[in-house]
């Protein structure tokens, strides 16, 4: 774990004190500045696109009306979202070795600029191969040059364990180091995901999940004891002052007493370590199953690196750029079996056949609403860690994150790539409007890249391929 700085100061605001303690200590210690927290990066990548009249919100700008059905995962989140229509995936469109597939975007998704010729196995033919880091692998390094942090960036994923993302070169990765190696074919300079939730801990925390892990029970030990030293010199210092100065030491006090609580009662608040599912088998046939584990294992492994500021930068693959051989049984038993169109009823085939029946749409729907929930999943957790705001004032994780869930397909029977549906949460340091619903009108998606970039503190003009522009307008505060 990463050595951490245990001044006063910090580890009050470490604890998640410092918004609502440092403004009096600054006055009676000698303290200045308000601690801030870091800005953090967490991109979900979903596939197969959706089904529109039951994603976007209909004449409702300000999200007043309950969220359409896909979207209702996210329905207590609502003032924390941007819902995103009207931006096309205009780089993968343009691509010289592109077919316009959302089978074939994956070098796309967070790169925006044209393709080096790959091989897209089984068919014989070219395929882009992302030619240019990856978003958040150049915020990422661009974090190296102001911040150490224990690992730059995450990058995490789900197998389905039968043809998952690790078979097709071009479909393997959501992040890019950089250019493409070689050429005719070219192989893409990408960053392997991170399919095994327990490897994963034993990264962050060098310590095999069955280990003690005592040393960050008493780290939790020691904030509650900064806390406790604080409101024992508060007391002494309130014996000495007048009746209003009092007051103001009482109301502190309390602010005091109501984060010891919010330590006992939410684990995530500060730097902590998870607790992980045992023995869920993630590389086997039978791991199908536990995909809704799996998932939430990489999202709470992922925000415990966060929380203890070992990386600022997350991405999770859901499951890969087809979903092939992806059933979905924790849906029920109509979730799996003979396929329609495919060999078994996969989210790929669901996909195939959504306009079929009434019972085919409402399968899709179901499945669409499941990885929303996923992303629901990460807001909730996220909202539970206790942090300074940007202003001073005490806020959550999300308030100073920028977290997306992007779909590399709109309509996935059609496989197209315009009209993207993607969701924002978090305001990024109050960088982001939230609580929206925000339509272009063709927009290259290299406009959301950008602002990730700007709002992550790494300012950019574009992102990508110039040619397709800015920041997209309307997003910020």
């Amino acid at each position: 774990m990463r050595g951490l700085d245990l001044s006063r100061r910090s580890l009050l605001a470490w604890a998640g004190a410092g918004a609502a303690l440092l403004p009096l200590l600054s006055a009676t210690r000698g303290l200045s500045a308000t601690a801030t927290a870091p800005k953090r990066l967490f991109i979900i990548q979903t596939t197969n696109g959706v089904i529109a009249d039951a994603f976007w919100p209909k004449n409702d700008p300000s999200l007043t009306q309950p969220l359409p059905e896909i979207l209702s995962p996210l329905e207590e989140h609502k003032r924390d979202i941007i819902v995103l229509g009207g931006i096309d995936l205009q780089s993968a469109i343009d691509d010289t070795w592109g077919h316009g597939n959302s089978h074939d975007d994956a070098g796309h998704l967070l790169t925006g600029l044209q393709g080096a010729k790959g091989n897209k196995a089984g068919y014989n033919e070219a395929a882009p191969v992302a030619n240019i880091a990856s978003v958040d692998q150049a915020i990422a390094q661009h974090l190296k040059t102001t911040t150490q942090l224990a690992f730059p960036s995450l990058e995490l994923g789900v197998s389905n364990m039968t043809s998952g993302h690790d078979n097709a070169e071009t479909q393997r990765y959501t992040s890019y180091r950089g250019p493409a190696i070689g050429s005719d074919p070219a192989r893409p300079d990408g960053v392997l995901t991170e399919l095994n939730p327990y490897n994963v801990y034993k990264k962050l925390f060098a310590v095999d999940m069955q280990t003690d892990t005592g040393a960050l029970d008493a780290l939790r030990a020691e904030r509650r004891s900064i806390l406790d030293l604080v409101g024992s010199d508060m007391e002494r210092l309130a014996l000495r002052l007048g009746k209003g100065d009092k007051e103001k030491i009482e109301a502190h006090l309390q602010s005091v007493r109501d984060i010891e609580l919010q330590l006992d009662a939410v684990q995530a608040t500060g730097c902590y370590s998870p607790t992980l599912t045992p023995n869920v088998p993630w590389d086997k046939p039978e791991g199908i199953s536990h995909i809704p584990e799996i998932s939430r294992m990489h999202i709470d492994l992922a925000l415990a690196a966060m929380s203890c500021d070992m990386t600022r930068v997350a991405t999770l693959m859901l499951v890969n750029y087809g979903n092939s051989g992806v059933t979905m049984p924790w849906l029920g038993a109509e979730f799996t079996g003979q396929g329609d169109e495919f060999p078994i009823r996969d989210h790929h085939d669901m996909t195939h056949r959504q306009g079929q029946s009434a019972d085919h749409r409402r399968r899709k729907i179901t499945a669409e609403k499941w990885f929303v929930s996923q992303f629901a999943y990460l807001i909730s957790a996220m909202k539970k860690v206790v942090e300074p705001k940007a202003d001073g004032s005490l806020g959550t994780m999300l308030d100073n994150s920028v977290v997306a869930i992007m779909n590399s397909g709109s309509d996935g029977a059609g496989h197209t790539i315009k009209n993207m549906p993607w969701v924002l949460a978090g305001s990024c340091g109050d960088y982001f409007k939230t609580g929206r619903s925000i339509t272009y009108d063709h927009a290259p998606h290299n406009g959301l890249l950008v602002a990730f970039c700007n709002a992550m503190g790494m300012p950019r003009d574009y992102y990508g391929d110039p040619k397709y522009g800015g920041e997209l307008p309307g997003l910020r505060s």
